[in-house]
């Protein structure tokens, strides 16, 4: 048996807030407008645009500029946008851009693309992902890009009703695992009910579709005191009859679980119960099915193809250390530095990273307070992924996957991710 671990911060394949810095009234004011990224602006109206995404890959880079692009000294190239990130936000906003008719150039300060989309082949039918794996039901988007890139999904083992379940060196499946011993507790199942009644109590009572944020928040005294209470916290509230309850409740906190799902995937004690509140009530995970399939030779196959397909070849191992603005005539004219000295002038710049790493480029003028309030207060998710490589697959092809519950009171989740086409076999745990 082999094993390899990463740390995955599963925030999503491409969560993004775009941030357009336009100008103001005055010639030397500037204000900061969020709205969502338009293509038919972006050949006319400067912008900074900064997007969240998940990071990884492998690509090959190149200095050299590519046919039109306008060269002002050996170290300065001028183009239409730059895009700073290689993930799959950053990509994919490359990838549109230029589509719309745009020079643009991708910036990586790691020496492959894709960021936490990374990949290792293991065999040439078997390849397992460092970073985000599933492609869920309504990962509509997803599903699409996989699609046109002519990769076969295929469902996951782990959503058969045959799943076998294993606690304490006994087995079971959905219609017996509350005869294994570790489950068969007095209280219990009552437990169960207590949770999910209390969470999804407070689930009914969250508006849909829009964040409540500060002002419905200090008009409504509930929803102030999610705001100033973690998970955990909510948790303690909740009266259990068994330890086993408290602890299936403090993981599961209602509906999936909120160590390794849902805004952040973080420990609950540092779970926010309004936004996991939130989460759940406008993406519910237990009826999105967000694990329901894998992709054949892995998700992280799909950033090398996205940067193989761009007109100008990804540039690795330069950092973005700063993003300056000026008026020029009557446009903001952006120049992007990097840590090599390069320098890249272009009317707008898409910053695709997450919050934690934008915040650590300068920017002049510099952004505003609620961007870094966003990257002082989004934190990456902090999910140990470990994978176990067998040589075969000894729980059997036609189990429907292998999954693992509570282990010395710890709630962690491991589950079969083997690809359908292989002999091998793949135990995928997330703690």
């Amino acid at each position: 048996m082999k094993i390899y671990a990463s740390l995955a911060a599963l925030t999503g394949l491409a969560s993004a807030i775009d941030v357009n810095l336009r100008r103001g009234p005055h010639a030397d004011e500037r204000f900061l407008d969020v709205e969502p990224l338009d293509l038919d602006d972006l050949s006319s109206d400067s912008s900074l645009s900064m997007a969240s995404s998940a990071k990884g890959g492998e690509s090959k880079s190149s200095e050299q500029g590519s046919k039109g692009s306008k060269t002002k000294s050996a170290k300065t190239t001028e183009l239409d946008a730059v895009v700073v990130g290689s993930g799959l936000a950053g990509l994919i906003a490359a990838r549109d851009m230029e589509a719309a008719g745009l020079e643009v150039q991708v910036l990586e300060a790691q020496d492959y693309v894709g960021g936490r989309m990374v990949r290792k082949e293991l065999s040439p039918t078997q390849s397992v992902d460092f970073g985000g794996q599933w492609v869920g039901r309504t990962h509509s988007l997803l599903q699409e890009l996989t699609d046109e890139l002519n990769l076969t999904r295929f469902p996951a083992p782990s959503t058969s009703p045959s799943t076998t379940f294993i606690e304490g060196g006994v087995a079971g499946n959905f219609s017996t695992i509350f005869a294994i011993p570790g489950f068969n507790v007095p209280g219990f199942i009552s437990d169960g009910q207590a949770c999910r009644g209390a969470f999804q109590a407070v689930f009914d009572m969250i508006p849909p579709d829009t964040y409540p944020f500060e002002e419905a928040i200090a008009e409504n005294e509930t929803l102030r005191e999610l705001d100033g209470i973690t998970v955990a916290a909510f948790v303690d509230g909740i009266d259990f009859e068994t330890d086993l309850g408290r602890v299936f409740c403090t993981g599961a906190a209602g509906y999936g679980n909120s160590r390794t799902a849902g805004p952040y995937p973080g420990e609950p004690e540092t779970v926010s119960m309004l936004a996991w509140a939130f989460t759940n009530k406008n993406s519910p995970i237990q009826s999105e099915y967000p694990e329901e399939q894998l992709i054949e030779g892995a998700a992280g196959q799909i950033p090398p193809i996205l940067a193989g397909r761009l007109s100008r070849p990804v540039r690795l191992s330069d950092p973005v250390t700063r993003i300056s603005q000026m008026l020029v005539g009557d446009e903001i004219q952006a120049t992007v530095h990097t840590q090599a000295g390069k320098k890249y002038m272009a009317k707008n710049v898409v910053v695709a990273t997450s919050p934690y790493i934008s915040g650590l480029i300068s920017y002049d003028p510099p952004v505003s307070w609620e961007r870094h309030q966003l990257n002082q207060h989004k934190p990456m998710g902090t999910v140990a992924k470990i994978l176990l490589q067998y040589e075969e697959r000894f729980w059997g092809m036609n189990d429907g996957g292998l999954a693992t519950g509570i282990e010395d009171g710890m709630l962690s989740i491991c589950i079969d991710a083997t690809d359908q086409r292989s002999e091998k076999g793949i135990y995928v745990c997330l703690i």
